[in-house]
């Protein structure tokens, strides 16, 4: 007989590359660290706060492919999407930037 588990969601989880300028000149790609955002907070201001540059530091991003996972209790995560961010002048002060 299988067996069946209720799992609850709790939230989601961040992941994703960000694009970074470096200071003094040139750009890289960069993994960003972890974030996650409570279920009923996701809306486009948190999920840019978590586009960060990995605690690396750099002068500014020029775009991030942000990976989302529906994370359930227990640390179970199922992926949801890839959304490409463009760094626009706008959204660099919601960026987090490791400096």
């Amino acid at each position: 007989m299988p067996r069946k588990v209720i799992l609850k969601q709790v939230g989601y989880l961040i992941e994703g590359e960000a694009m970074v300028n470096l200071w003094g000149g040139g750009s890289g790609t960069i993994p960003m660290d972890r974030s996650r955002i409570p279920l009923g907070k996701m809306c486009k201001d948190n999920l840019l706060r978590c586009v960060n540059d990995g605690q690396f530091g750099c002068e500014s991003f020029q775009w991030a492919d942000v990976m989302i996972y529906d994370l359930f209790e227990d640390g179970y995560k199922k992926y949801n999407r890839t959304i490409h961010v463009k760094a626009r002048p706008a959204r660099q002060g919601l960026f987090c930037s490791g400096i």
